[in-house]
């Protein structure tokens, strides 16, 4: 299938193609703008995996991090993405607009 031969090429020094399969717009009351958007890529495997591009700064060290998910599909990437970011936006702490980061559309 002409859509799937990417996952063939293999060139030196590259260690890994991932492409992005899907983009979705969250709405989400409790972030700034009320609203984040997730990526799905897919990997030369045939796994998938889901990146917000809103980020939290975390308690340890106010380093910035998004949700991330893993699955079979891009549904089940989709889901687990969506989990993982509301366990973060959830640790029982009170977050006010900077404790968010949006990353450049570009950029994630």
């Amino acid at each position: 299938m002409e859509n799937e031969n990417w996952k063939n090429i293999r060139v030196p020094r590259v260690s890994s193609i991932e492409k992005c399969v899907a983009e979705f717009d969250i709405t989400q009351l409790d972030v700034p703008s009320g609203r984040f958007r997730i990526r799905i890529y897919e990997n030369t495997n045939g796994k998938f995996m889901g990146f917000t591009n809103l980020k939290i700064k975390n308690l340890f060290d106010g380093y910035p991090e998004g949700g991330v998910g893993n699955g079979n599909s891009i549904t089940e990437a989709l889901e687990d993405t969506i989990k993982n970011f509301m366990e973060n936006l959830s640790e029982n702490r009170i977050l006010n607009d900077s404790d968010f980061i949006f990353v450049n559309y570009n950029e994630f």
